[in-house]
Protein backbone atom coordinates (compact mmCIF):
# COMPACT_ATOMS: atom_id res chain seq x y z
CA UNK A 1 0.00 0.00 0.00
CA UNK A 2 1.48 3.15 -1.01
CA UNK A 3 1.25 6.39 1.52
CA UNK A 4 0.87 9.09 -1.85
CA UNK A 5 -2.98 8.74 -1.94
CA UNK A 6 -4.87 11.05 0.49
CA UNK A 7 -7.15 7.74 1.21
CA UNK A 8 -4.37 5.57 2.01
CA UNK A 9 -3.05 7.96 4.02
CA UNK A 10 -6.64 8.42 6.23
CA UNK A 11 -6.67 5.06 6.39
CA UNK A 12 -3.27 4.80 7.90
CA UNK A 13 -3.99 7.69 10.40
CA UNK A 14 -7.20 6.17 11.15
CA UNK A 15 -5.95 2.13 12.06
CA UNK A 16 -3.02 4.31 14.60
CA UNK A 17 -5.53 6.28 16.26
CA UNK A 18 -8.16 3.04 17.21
CA UNK A 19 -4.99 1.07 17.67
CA UNK A 20 -3.44 3.65 20.38
CA UNK A 21 -7.24 3.75 21.64
CA UNK A 22 -7.02 0.17 22.14
CA UNK A 23 -4.04 0.23 23.54
CA UNK A 24 -5.21 2.98 25.69
CA UNK A 25 -7.92 1.01 27.62
CA UNK A 26 -6.09 -2.52 27.91
CA UNK A 27 -2.69 -0.55 29.33
CA UNK A 28 -4.86 2.36 31.68
CA UNK A 29 -8.18 1.31 32.25
CA UNK A 30 -8.27 -2.22 32.81
CA UNK A 31 -5.62 -2.49 35.36
CA UNK A 32 -7.59 0.42 37.29
CA UNK A 33 -10.58 -1.48 36.66
CA UNK A 34 -9.29 -4.83 38.12
CA UNK A 35 -8.23 -3.31 41.31
CA UNK A 36 -10.86 -1.05 42.14
CA UNK A 37 -12.99 -4.46 41.67
CA UNK A 38 -10.87 -6.63 43.35
CA UNK A 39 -10.88 -3.90 46.26
CA UNK A 40 -14.97 -3.82 46.51
CA UNK A 41 -15.30 -7.31 46.35
CA UNK A 42 -12.79 -7.64 49.55
CA UNK A 43 -14.69 -5.04 51.39
CA UNK A 44 -17.76 -6.51 51.07
CA UNK A 45 -16.29 -10.07 51.86
CA UNK A 46 -14.80 -8.17 55.33
CA UNK A 47 -18.52 -6.85 55.53
CA UNK A 48 -20.10 -9.84 55.41
CA UNK A 49 -17.45 -11.57 57.87
CA UNK A 50 -18.22 -9.24 60.45
CA UNK A 51 -22.25 -9.36 60.21
CA UNK A 52 -21.69 -13.21 60.30
CA UNK A 53 -18.71 -13.75 62.60
CA UNK A 54 -20.80 -13.97 65.34
CA UNK A 55 -23.25 -16.25 64.59
CA UNK A 56 -20.08 -18.84 64.56
CA UNK A 57 -19.35 -17.35 67.38
CA UNK A 58 -21.75 -18.48 69.10
CA UNK A 59 -22.33 -21.54 67.75
CA UNK A 60 -18.36 -22.78 69.09
CA UNK A 61 -18.75 -21.46 72.59
CA UNK A 62 -22.36 -22.94 72.65
CA UNK A 63 -20.85 -26.40 71.77
CA UNK A 64 -22.26 -26.85 68.79
CA UNK A 65 -21.65 -30.08 67.30
CA UNK A 66 -18.75 -30.65 64.10
CA UNK A 67 -21.61 -31.57 61.94
CA UNK A 68 -24.09 -27.93 63.14
CA UNK A 69 -20.80 -25.74 62.90
CA UNK A 70 -20.19 -27.60 59.07
CA UNK A 71 -23.94 -26.59 58.51
CA UNK A 72 -23.61 -23.63 59.52
CA UNK A 73 -20.19 -22.87 57.77
CA UNK A 74 -21.99 -24.10 54.47
CA UNK A 75 -25.29 -22.03 54.52
CA UNK A 76 -22.99 -18.71 55.32
CA UNK A 77 -21.19 -19.46 52.68
CA UNK A 78 -24.13 -19.67 50.79
CA UNK A 79 -26.07 -17.05 51.77
CA UNK A 80 -22.52 -14.84 51.11
CA UNK A 81 -21.65 -15.98 47.76
CA UNK A 82 -18.41 -16.83 48.69
CA UNK A 83 -16.01 -19.39 50.80
CA UNK A 84 -15.96 -19.45 54.27
CA UNK A 85 -13.72 -21.77 56.09
CA UNK A 86 -13.37 -21.12 59.94
CA UNK A 87 -9.89 -21.28 61.28
CA UNK A 88 -8.33 -22.50 64.82
CA UNK A 89 -5.56 -19.95 65.26
CA UNK A 90 -3.05 -19.86 68.22
CA UNK A 91 -2.03 -16.62 70.09
CA UNK A 92 1.94 -16.46 69.15
CA UNK A 93 4.40 -13.50 70.10
CA UNK A 94 4.06 -12.40 66.51
CA UNK A 95 -0.16 -12.28 66.65
CA UNK A 96 -2.44 -14.89 65.86
CA UNK A 97 -1.60 -18.05 63.73
CA UNK A 98 -3.73 -20.17 61.99
CA UNK A 99 -3.24 -23.80 63.35
CA UNK A 100 -6.12 -25.73 61.90
CA UNK A 101 -9.14 -25.81 59.95
CA UNK A 102 -12.19 -26.53 61.75
CA UNK A 103 -15.21 -26.16 58.51
CA UNK A 104 -15.00 -24.97 55.47
CA UNK A 105 -17.75 -24.48 53.08
CA UNK A 106 -16.19 -26.92 50.06
CA UNK A 107 -15.42 -30.34 50.04
CA UNK A 108 -11.46 -30.17 49.73
CA UNK A 109 -9.43 -29.35 52.71
CA UNK A 110 -7.10 -27.11 51.07
CA UNK A 111 -7.58 -23.89 53.14
CA UNK A 112 -4.36 -24.05 54.65
CA UNK A 113 -1.68 -25.84 55.16
CA UNK A 114 0.43 -26.92 58.27
CA UNK A 115 3.85 -25.60 58.15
Amino acid sequence: MRLNTLRNRLVALITLITAAAIAFVYLYVVPQLESSLTAEKLRRLERLGNEQAPRLAHALESGASQRQVEELVRTTAQSTESRVTLLAVRDQSGGPVPAFVVADSQAEATAIQAR
